[in-house]
Formats: C-alpha cells, sequence, structure tokens
C-alpha cells in the first residue's frame, strides 16, 4: 500500500512537470538591435514578458529599437521569466539655449566640440564678418534659419533638437575697410610695428643704391598713396631712404 501511494505521488508530481514545462529553461536570445514590436511577438511564442524598462534617443537610429536587454543574450531562463529591455525614442531630446554654454565671442573650435560631446549639437560654419578682435571668434548663431545668439543677446527659450545642426558666423580680421594711413617720414621699423597692428602686410621693398640698415631707414614714398580705401590683409609697397625726406617736421 505505502508503495503504491509512493507511486501514485512521483507519476503525478513529474506528470504535472512534464505538462507545464515547470523548472524547463531555454537559452535567451539576442534582442538587441531588434524591432520592440516584433521582439514582444517573438517573445509571447516563448511564453517571455518583455518589459520596456528605459527609452533612449541616439541619432541615426529609428525609435522602437532594442538598445539593451536583461538578462543578456545565452542566459538560461524558465517560461514566464520577465525580460527587461531599453528601446531608443521616436522623437529626439530637446535642449534649450538657456542650457548650453555662453557662445557669443567664444573660440569656435573649442565650443564645438563641446556642444557636440556634451549635447550632442553638431556645428557648421555658414559665414565670417570682420571684426577687430581675433579671427574664429562666434559672432552669431542660428538654428532653422533664425538667430539665437548675437551681440543683441541669446534667446533662451529656444528648444534645439539632439543631432541637429547650429549654424555659425565667425570673426576674421581681414577684409575690413581701413583708410591708407601716412607713413611717409616714418622709420622702417616704426612703419612695421604701425602696419602690422592694422593687419596690412609689407610686400616689395625699393631702396635706395646706399641703404644698408633696413630698419633705420627714412620711408620717402608709399603705395597706396596716404588717404586711398585699403582692406586689411592687403600688401602695400614702402620706399625707402638713408636720410629724412626734406619736408618732414623736425
Amino acid at each position: 500500500m505505502a508503495l503504491f501511494v509512493v507511486a501514485m505521488f512521483l507519476m503525478i508530481h513529474f506528470g504535472l512537470k512534464w505538462y507545464t514545462h515547470n523548472g524547463e529553461q531555454f537559452t535567451l536570445p539576442d534582442y538587441i538591435g531588434q524591432d520592440i514590436k516584433d521582439v514582444k511577438k517573438q517573445a509571447a511564442d516563448q511564453s517571455f514578458v518583455i518589459v520596456v524598462e528605459d527609452s533612449i534617443f541616439e541619432i541615426d537610429k529609428k525609435g522602437g529599437l532594442i538598445l539593451d536587454q536583461n538578462p543578456r543574450k545565452n542566459s538560461k531562463v524558465k517560461r514566464g521569466r520577465k525580460i527587461y529591455v531599453t528601446v531608443s525614442k521616436h522623437t529626439p531630446d530637446v535642449i534649450k539655449v538657456s542650457q548650453i554654454p555662453q557662445l557669443y565671442g567664444k573660440d569656435y573650435e573649442r565650443k564645438k566640440k563641446e556642444l557636440s560631446e556634451s549635447f550632442s549639437i553638431y556645428a557648421n560654419i555658414m559665414d565670417y564678418e570682420f571684426d577687430h578682435g581675433a579671427p574664429d571668434q562666434i559672432l552669431q548663431v542660428m538654428y532653422k534659419g533664425r538667430t539665437i545668439i548675437s551681440r543683441e543677446g541669446r534667446k533662451d527659450n529656444v528648444e534645439i533638437n539632439k543631432g541637429d545642426t547650429l549654424d555659425f558666423i565667425l570673426s576674421k580680421n581681414l577684409g575690413g575697410a581701413l583708410v591708407m594711413p601716412d607713413l611717409i617720414c616714418k622709420t622702417y621699423s616704426e612703419a612695421t610695428f604701425y602696419v602690422e597692428n592694422l593687419n596690412l602686410v609689407i610686400g616689395e621693398i625699393t631702396k635706395d643704391g646706399l641703404l644698408e640698415d633696413e630698419n633705420g631707414a627714412f620711408i620717402y614714398d608709399q603705395l597706396p598713396a596716404v588717404g586711398e580705401n585699403i582692406l586689411t590683409g592687403d600688401t602695400i609697397q614702402l620706399f625707402l631712404s638713408t636720410t629724412k625726406p626734406y619736408n618732414c617736421e623736425q
């Protein structure tokens, strides 16, 4: 009688285990990179439950793709196990102008790197404008054709999509309008210092036959002439003499 009872118990126990697949383990597939809708269908067929734990926006990835899963692929799991996944967002995160660093008057290359690494925002040089300051400084920032940062201030409430590009206008110290200064009667060394501060370039130098020390020589003529309109970065020509021109002030 006792043996019969034990036998019946074992039959019922193992029969139920076989019927319900209790304790049966499966190797978990790799769901990363697959669409969440397809994965949920596959998982349902294998009696898994897919739970979306988080969603993240990633540039150049369509929404609904699985980016991470827990447990990992090839893990041994039982039927009914919950699989937690992170999926890509369909819409990008937005960043307000107030959240990004100060840009006006700053070095372009440095801020370009900061925007890319910290905010996933890209930069494009749209144009240059003459400015008396250092070159390649940010003068204006535009987003979708609208100025959002300039000398006048910044529009802090404008929202920028992650992955989008800002257009920049940068400073240049060449091309600004100038009037040719009067260099006659100055020494060559004085003139060199003066024109470098104006971002002009000294090109051809004409010397009289006796001139040995260029720096101490006097300028007796120049091209372009005094008062002509020129641009920063232009090249000028100087005529040097060992003696000071007769019409110079003493």
